[in-house]
């Protein structure tokens, strides 16, 4: 369940940041368009259009950045994510003003529409007159004639021809005039782009960012968890990392126990043994990597009876770190060790 919640902000950021990067490109498309059309010469043209598209691709990157950095700490880094948004908004502005000027064509399509209608009843009103008019001959008044029923018959079907019928029906919807309503859906549809791109990049950037602070925070809470138990389980396991005062039954077998690991005088220990006990009591023997796999407990009990008695003394820490297993639990099995049975083919 804490997976799927860790997880869950990363696939949101990464989706929303690539619905936004969408949304950019395709107002990038538009405003380099209108950028284009702005300039007559080629040189010129390249330049306008490369200027709207950069003017994107900063607002773009300007809102990415104030996203993460208004969910970093510090006031100074917050403050400058508010600038960096600040400066994103007015080029999101501007930019808005170009798509603006690439989707007024929906408007100019209409008023076309409406001189062209406007024409067309003019043409036929004088037809219509001078085909009735005793001063034009009788052959040009029939041919007059003949042009004013097809004219009519070409008004007719550009008044059947609706230009924008959104607008129209919203028009009779709320009982205004087309141009109004027109108006309105091209200024909304210019913004609609930018919408899409300003909030779900910052969005996006925001939950990556969240999920990464989150991470940071878990990481740095763990290491504190661990430093505590550390410490808590420290006093336990240095009070065997100096000698302790021997009781009276176990002087004898611990002495023992020593002078078999030692070797008598002519009887030394085997090679093997020794070798082992010198490295497990060597001072180097603190940095040795955690095993791959866990020491049996007979192996790791043995382990405790062998440096509970030599000089210099191992501390639990590194004696965990080389089998595998818990301080406490070496703590507790070094405080139940009170002999230790003698190691095969040793002294009597």
């Amino acid at each position: 369940m804490h997976f799927k919640t860790r997880l869950l902000p990363a696939l949101l950021g990464w989706a929303m940041v690539a619905i936004g990067l969408g949304g950019m490109a395709t107002v990038m498309w538009m405003t380099g368009r209108f950028g284009w059309s702005l300039q007559e010469a080629t040189a010129d043209r390249w330049a306008s259009a490369s200027l709207h598209l950069l003017n994107d691709a900063a607002g773009a990157i300007l809102v990415a950045a104030s996203g993460v950095m208004l969910n970093l700490a510090g006031w100074r880094t917050r403050v400058m994510g508010l600038i960096a948004l600040l400066c994103a908004l007015v080029l999101v502005a501007y930019s808005i003003v170009s798509v603006y000027g690439f989707m007024s064509n929906r408007i100019t399509q209409l008023e076309s529409h409406k001189n062209i209608l406007a024409w067309q009843k003019a043409d036929l009103d004088w037809k219509r007159k001078t085909s009735v008019s005793r001063e034009v001959a009788k052959a040009d008044r029939v041919l007059l004639r003949a042009e004013a029923h097809l004219a009519a018959k070409q008004l007719k079907e550009s008044l059947q021809f609706v230009a924008d019928a959104q607008a129209a029906g919203i028009a009779a919807w709320f009982n205004t005039s087309i141009e109004r309503i027109q108006r309105a859906l091209v200024i909304s549809t210019s913004c609609i782009g930018q919408l899409i791109k300003v909030t779900c990049i910052f969005f996006g950037f925001s939950f990556l960012s969240y999920r990464a602070v989150d991470l940071a925070a878990a990481e740095a809470k763990g290491k504190a968890g661990s430093e505590s138990a550390g410490d808590a389980a420290g006093p336990t396991g240095r009070q065997f990392d100096h000698p302790q005062p021997f009781k009276s039954g176990q002087h004898a077998t611990q002495a023992g126990h020593g002078h078999h690991l030692m070797g008598h005088v002519g009887h030394p220990a085997p090679s093997g043994q020794v070798t082992k006990v010198s490295q497990l009591t060597s001072p180097k023997s603190t940095s040795i990597e955690p095993p791959k796999e866990k020491w049996p407990r007979q192996q790791v009990v043995h382990l405790l009876g062998q440096v509970g008695h030599l000089e210099p003394r191992r501390s639990t820490r590194s004696i965990a770190s080389e089998t595998g297993w818990a301080r406490r639990t070496l703590d507790r099995m070094r405080g139940r060790l009170v002999t230790v049975e003698p190691a095969p083919n040793g002294p009597a």
